[in-house]
């Protein structure tokens, strides 16, 4: 299975050499930022800002292509209530595991394609008639959600129900809510964000998106099911590897459990896959 390659580009950045701080953490601080400062403008002469950053294809159109980026820090707290609070945990603890796996480079990579991929649609519709504003970074956030289910679908969220369906559930909520109140330009960005994000993972070779292949969960009770099968059963078992390759496997789930699944590098990751297909493989035997 192929996976991003590990470098140090997976660490996140640190504060005085322990905190850890991911862009994931940095992106959530802006977005608070500018919603605190627009709100603090709303009653002020110059509360108009807050219109200048929204995306308006006409304004696009017309040379004011700023509006392309700054949309999705365009918040308006009065508007966006509690939401706002549901967007910035989704960055924050969604993001934070979808960097871990692809590294600070890819993420922002995700995220800014993810970020330009919206409004770059909307003003290709602008040339033929179609006006659109926009503003908030509601479906950009969802996206990274999706992104993390993408990457981990078998990880157990809610009652223990299975991330790749959780996304499936609300994906389909937030579409009939947008078909019932005809709001079809929030539809459109809606499925296009999250198709946007499976097709930019996809290039970056994550291939877990094909739900048969393991995200962390199921490495994780692969792991736990080795530990079994590795126990002497009968005298006259043979072994099926070598020291060394056990030796190999052993310090790889070290490894995992010291500095986590991010810290593997292509091959040791191959090595684990391999290891997981053997167990399954007997598994299917019994």
């Amino acid at each position: 299975m192929s996976r991003i390659e590990n470098s140090d580009d997976h660490q996140p950045l640190t504060w005085w050499g322990r905190v850890p701080i991911y862009a994931a953490t940095i992106l959530v601080m802006v977005h608070c930022a500018t919603m605190i400062i627009f709100a603090l403008l709303a009653p002020t002469p110059l509360g108009w800002l807050l219109e200048s950053w929204i995306y308006a294809s006409s304004e696009v159109m017309h040379g004011q292509v700023w509006r392309l980026v700054t949309y999705a820090f365009a918040h308006d707290i009065a508007v966006d209530g509690w939401m706002f609070l549901i967007q910035m945990a989704m960055l924050y603890w969604f993001g934070k595991e979808v960097e871990s796996y692809l590294g600070r480079r890819n993420f922002l990579m995700l995220y800014g394609s993810l970020l330009l991929a919206v409004p770059v649609f909307l003003t290709l519709l602008a040339v033929f008639g179609v006006s659109s504003i926009l503003s908030g970074s509601s479906a950009l956030h969802f996206a990274i959600f999706v992104s993390f289910a993408a990457i981990y679908p078998t990880a157990e969220m809610f009652f223990g129900i299975q991330s790749r369906w959780i996304a499936a559930i609300f994906l389909a909520l937030n579409s009939l809510i947008c078909i019932s109140s005809q709001q079809w330009t929030q539809l459109s960005v809606l499925w296009l964000s999250c198709g946007a994000a499976i097709l930019i993972l996809r290039r970056m070779g994550v291939y877990s998106l094909q739900f048969g292949l393991p995200g962390e969960a199921v490495i994780q009770s692969t792991l736990k099911r080795a530990k079994l099968v590795r126990a002497p059963k009968a005298a006259k078992a043979k072994p099926t590897k070598t020291k060394a390759e056990s030796a190999d496997v052993d310090a790889i789930l070290d490894k995992i459990a010291r500095h986590g699944i991010s810290s593997l590098s292509a091959a040791e990751r191959k090595s684990l896959e391999q290891e997981r297909e053997t167990l399954l493989q007997k598994e299917r035997q019994r």
